[in-house]
Protein backbone atom coordinates (compact mmCIF):
# COMPACT_ATOMS: atom_id res chain seq x y z
CA UNK A 1 0.00 0.00 0.00
CA UNK A 2 1.28 3.34 -1.02
CA UNK A 3 0.46 6.54 1.07
CA UNK A 4 1.59 9.94 0.43
CA UNK A 5 2.37 12.76 2.86
CA UNK A 6 2.80 15.53 1.45
CA UNK A 7 5.76 15.82 -1.09
CA UNK A 8 6.90 12.49 0.76
CA UNK A 9 5.73 9.24 -0.65
CA UNK A 10 5.59 5.97 2.75
CA UNK A 11 5.25 2.28 1.73
CA UNK A 12 3.24 -0.11 4.16
CA UNK A 13 4.29 -3.73 3.16
CA UNK A 14 2.93 -6.98 4.56
CA UNK A 15 5.34 -8.81 5.85
CA UNK A 16 4.82 -12.19 3.93
CA UNK A 17 7.13 -13.52 1.49
CA UNK A 18 7.39 -16.92 -0.79
CA UNK A 19 11.03 -16.35 -0.69
CA UNK A 20 13.98 -14.59 1.16
CA UNK A 21 12.80 -11.65 2.73
CA UNK A 22 14.41 -8.12 1.50
CA UNK A 23 15.54 -5.94 3.96
CA UNK A 24 13.98 -2.85 2.85
CA UNK A 25 13.37 -1.24 5.60
CA UNK A 26 17.45 -0.91 6.28
CA UNK A 27 18.20 0.26 2.87
CA UNK A 28 14.83 2.25 1.40
CA UNK A 29 13.47 5.79 3.17
CA UNK A 30 10.27 5.73 3.99
CA UNK A 31 9.25 1.80 4.44
CA UNK A 32 7.34 -0.33 7.04
CA UNK A 33 7.01 -3.80 7.39
CA UNK A 34 4.16 -5.01 9.01
CA UNK A 35 2.21 -8.24 9.59
CA UNK A 36 -1.25 -6.74 8.83
CA UNK A 37 -1.96 -3.82 6.53
CA UNK A 38 -5.01 -3.77 6.60
CA UNK A 39 -5.76 -1.62 9.83
CA UNK A 40 -3.22 0.93 7.64
CA UNK A 41 -5.84 0.46 4.92
CA UNK A 42 -8.71 1.04 6.91
CA UNK A 43 -6.98 4.14 8.50
CA UNK A 44 -6.57 5.87 4.74
CA UNK A 45 -9.84 4.83 3.70
CA UNK A 46 -11.82 6.24 6.75
CA UNK A 47 -9.86 9.29 6.97
CA UNK A 48 -9.94 9.97 3.30
CA UNK A 49 -13.69 10.26 4.19
CA UNK A 50 -12.54 14.49 5.28
CA UNK A 51 -11.50 14.54 1.41
CA UNK A 52 -15.09 13.41 -0.13
CA UNK A 53 -16.62 15.52 2.86
CA UNK A 54 -14.79 18.41 1.27
CA UNK A 55 -16.50 17.56 -2.41
CA UNK A 56 -19.67 17.05 -1.16
CA UNK A 57 -20.35 19.68 1.08
CA UNK A 58 -17.80 22.41 -0.63
CA UNK A 59 -19.27 21.80 -3.93
CA UNK A 60 -22.27 22.51 -2.77
CA UNK A 61 -21.59 25.51 -0.84
CA UNK A 62 -19.84 27.13 -4.31
CA UNK A 63 -16.41 26.22 -3.79
CA UNK A 64 -14.23 25.08 -6.65
CA UNK A 65 -11.56 23.48 -5.07
CA UNK A 66 -10.32 21.83 -1.92
CA UNK A 67 -8.24 24.43 -0.97
CA UNK A 68 -10.94 26.59 -1.66
CA UNK A 69 -13.44 25.07 0.56
CA UNK A 70 -10.70 24.99 3.23
CA UNK A 71 -9.84 28.51 3.17
CA UNK A 72 -13.35 28.93 4.80
CA UNK A 73 -12.54 28.53 8.53
CA UNK A 74 -15.76 27.05 9.31
CA UNK A 75 -14.93 24.39 6.73
CA UNK A 76 -11.43 23.97 7.91
CA UNK A 77 -12.67 23.83 11.49
CA UNK A 78 -15.45 20.74 10.52
CA UNK A 79 -12.69 18.68 8.84
CA UNK A 80 -10.73 18.76 11.62
CA UNK A 81 -12.88 17.65 14.09
CA UNK A 82 -14.25 14.95 11.68
CA UNK A 83 -10.64 13.47 12.04
CA UNK A 84 -10.25 14.22 15.80
CA UNK A 85 -13.97 12.86 17.08
CA UNK A 86 -15.57 10.78 14.96
CA UNK A 87 -12.73 8.73 12.89
CA UNK A 88 -9.66 8.69 15.02
CA UNK A 89 -12.19 6.49 17.27
CA UNK A 90 -12.03 3.95 15.07
CA UNK A 91 -8.53 4.19 14.17
CA UNK A 92 -6.29 1.93 15.94
CA UNK A 93 -2.66 1.73 14.01
CA UNK A 94 0.38 0.96 15.89
CA UNK A 95 3.96 2.49 14.71
CA UNK A 96 1.91 5.49 13.13
CA UNK A 97 2.07 9.19 15.09
CA UNK A 98 -2.15 9.55 13.68
CA UNK A 99 -1.45 13.14 15.08
CA UNK A 100 1.12 14.23 12.94
CA UNK A 101 -0.87 12.21 9.57
CA UNK A 102 -4.08 14.48 10.17
CA UNK A 103 -1.81 17.33 10.38
CA UNK A 104 -0.16 16.81 7.17
CA UNK A 105 -3.24 16.06 5.78
CA UNK A 106 -4.72 19.10 6.85
CA UNK A 107 -1.80 20.94 5.31
CA UNK A 108 -2.22 19.33 2.09
CA UNK A 109 -5.83 19.69 1.79
CA UNK A 110 -5.04 23.63 1.90
CA UNK A 111 -2.26 23.45 -0.37
CA UNK A 112 -2.82 26.08 -3.04
CA UNK A 113 -0.72 24.33 -5.34
CA UNK A 114 -2.97 21.47 -5.90
CA UNK A 115 -6.22 22.22 -7.58
CA UNK A 116 -7.98 19.33 -6.23
CA UNK A 117 -11.28 19.99 -8.11
CA UNK A 118 -14.34 18.67 -5.35
CA UNK A 119 -16.52 18.04 -8.51
CA UNK A 120 -13.72 15.29 -9.52
CA UNK A 121 -13.45 14.22 -6.11
CA UNK A 122 -17.25 13.96 -6.18
CA UNK A 123 -17.48 11.14 -8.70
CA UNK A 124 -18.36 7.83 -8.09
CA UNK A 125 -19.54 7.95 -4.39
CA UNK A 126 -21.41 5.12 -4.66
CA UNK A 127 -18.50 3.27 -4.83
CA UNK A 128 -16.57 5.28 -2.32
CA UNK A 129 -19.16 5.42 0.73
CA UNK A 130 -18.89 2.16 2.60
CA UNK A 131 -14.82 2.75 2.71
CA UNK A 132 -14.74 6.09 3.66
CA UNK A 133 -17.95 6.79 5.60
CA UNK A 134 -20.17 3.66 6.64
CA UNK A 135 -17.44 1.74 8.24
CA UNK A 136 -17.00 4.45 10.37
CA UNK A 137 -20.37 5.65 11.24
CA UNK A 138 -21.28 1.69 11.71
CA UNK A 139 -18.39 1.80 14.56
CA UNK A 140 -19.90 5.23 16.10
CA UNK A 141 -23.15 3.58 16.42
CA UNK A 142 -21.70 0.13 18.15
CA UNK A 143 -19.73 2.39 20.28
CA UNK A 144 -21.66 5.24 21.30
CA UNK A 145 -19.66 7.81 19.23
CA UNK A 146 -21.01 11.10 17.81
CA UNK A 147 -21.56 10.47 13.72
CA UNK A 148 -23.29 13.45 13.02
CA UNK A 149 -20.82 15.43 11.46
CA UNK A 150 -20.10 12.24 9.22
CA UNK A 151 -23.91 12.32 8.50
CA UNK A 152 -24.08 15.32 7.11
CA UNK A 153 -21.62 14.40 4.89
CA UNK A 154 -23.56 11.64 3.16
CA UNK A 155 -26.65 13.76 3.69
CA UNK A 156 -24.35 16.25 1.39
CA UNK A 157 -23.59 12.85 -1.20
CA UNK A 158 -27.30 12.70 -1.64
CA UNK A 159 -28.25 16.04 -2.54
CA UNK A 160 -24.86 16.11 -4.63
CA UNK A 161 -26.35 13.43 -6.64
CA UNK A 162 -29.84 15.08 -6.96
CA UNK A 163 -28.36 16.48 -9.87
CA UNK A 164 -29.08 20.27 -9.08
CA UNK A 165 -27.22 22.83 -6.83
CA UNK A 166 -28.24 25.16 -4.56
CA UNK A 167 -28.72 27.30 -6.94
CA UNK A 168 -31.13 25.14 -9.14
CA UNK A 169 -28.17 24.84 -11.39
CA UNK A 170 -27.14 21.79 -12.99
CA UNK A 171 -24.42 18.96 -12.08
CA UNK A 172 -22.36 16.72 -14.21
CA UNK A 173 -22.81 13.47 -12.41
CA UNK A 174 -20.47 10.69 -12.85
CA UNK A 175 -21.03 7.74 -10.94
CA UNK A 176 -22.46 3.67 -12.38
CA UNK A 177 -25.79 4.87 -10.06
CA UNK A 178 -26.55 7.78 -11.88
CA UNK A 179 -29.84 6.71 -13.38
CA UNK A 180 -30.80 5.30 -9.89
CA UNK A 181 -30.41 8.32 -7.83
CA UNK A 182 -32.36 10.49 -10.92
CA UNK A 183 -35.15 8.31 -10.58
CA UNK A 184 -35.15 8.54 -6.46
CA UNK A 185 -35.32 11.99 -6.38
CA UNK A 186 -38.05 11.92 -9.06
CA UNK A 187 -40.11 10.03 -7.56
CA UNK A 188 -39.27 11.19 -4.20
CA UNK A 189 -38.48 14.75 -3.97
CA UNK A 190 -41.36 15.93 -2.18
CA UNK A 191 -40.10 13.90 0.79
CA UNK A 192 -36.84 13.98 2.56
CA UNK A 193 -38.09 10.78 4.75
CA UNK A 194 -39.15 8.87 1.43
CA UNK A 195 -35.88 10.00 -0.35
CA UNK A 196 -33.57 8.76 2.46
CA UNK A 197 -35.59 6.05 2.70
CA UNK A 198 -35.16 5.12 -0.83
CA UNK A 199 -30.98 5.39 -1.03
CA UNK A 200 -31.06 3.26 2.50
CA UNK A 201 -32.65 0.53 0.59
CA UNK A 202 -29.78 0.53 -2.50
CA UNK A 203 -27.86 -2.84 -0.88
CA UNK A 204 -24.79 -1.95 -3.04
CA UNK A 205 -23.76 1.20 -0.83
CA UNK A 206 -25.52 0.49 2.67
CA UNK A 207 -25.63 -2.60 4.19
CA UNK A 208 -28.99 -4.21 6.02
CA UNK A 209 -28.10 -3.47 9.04
CA UNK A 210 -27.20 0.39 8.72
CA UNK A 211 -29.83 0.55 6.45
CA UNK A 212 -32.47 -0.31 9.08
CA UNK A 213 -30.89 1.89 12.26
CA UNK A 214 -33.47 3.81 12.91
CA UNK A 215 -30.76 6.75 15.03
CA UNK A 216 -28.89 6.66 11.19
CA UNK A 217 -32.25 7.22 9.68
CA UNK A 218 -33.35 9.84 11.67
CA UNK A 219 -30.13 11.88 11.71
CA UNK A 220 -30.05 11.53 7.90
CA UNK A 221 -33.30 12.89 7.12
CA UNK A 222 -32.95 15.80 9.73
CA UNK A 223 -29.38 16.21 7.90
CA UNK A 224 -30.32 16.46 4.51
CA UNK A 225 -33.40 18.44 5.43
CA UNK A 226 -30.96 21.31 7.40
CA UNK A 227 -28.86 21.50 3.78
CA UNK A 228 -31.92 21.96 1.83
CA UNK A 229 -33.69 24.49 3.94
CA UNK A 230 -30.27 26.38 4.84
CA UNK A 231 -27.63 24.97 2.29
CA UNK A 232 -24.24 23.71 2.77
CA UNK A 233 -22.08 26.55 4.09
CA UNK A 234 -24.64 27.59 6.55
CA UNK A 235 -25.23 23.94 7.55
CA UNK A 236 -21.71 23.46 8.03
CA UNK A 237 -21.00 27.15 10.13
CA UNK A 238 -24.18 25.97 12.28
CA UNK A 239 -22.94 22.66 12.96
CA UNK A 240 -19.32 23.76 14.10
CA UNK A 241 -20.58 25.91 16.35
CA UNK A 242 -22.55 24.00 18.62
CA UNK A 243 -20.36 20.53 18.70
Amino acid sequence: MLREHRTLLQWVIEDKFNNERPAWETSIANIMLTDDVIPFENMKLRLNGTHSSIAYLGYLAGYQTVSETMSDPSFSAFIRYLMDKEISPSVDVKGIDLEAYKDQLIARYQNIALQHRTWQIAMDGSQKLPQRFLQTIAFGLENDINISGLVLAVAAWMKYVSGRDENGEDIDIRDPLKATFNEIWRAHGDSTSDVVSAFLSLDSVFSAELASNSIFKAQLIDALNQLIEHGSKQSVQQFIQTV
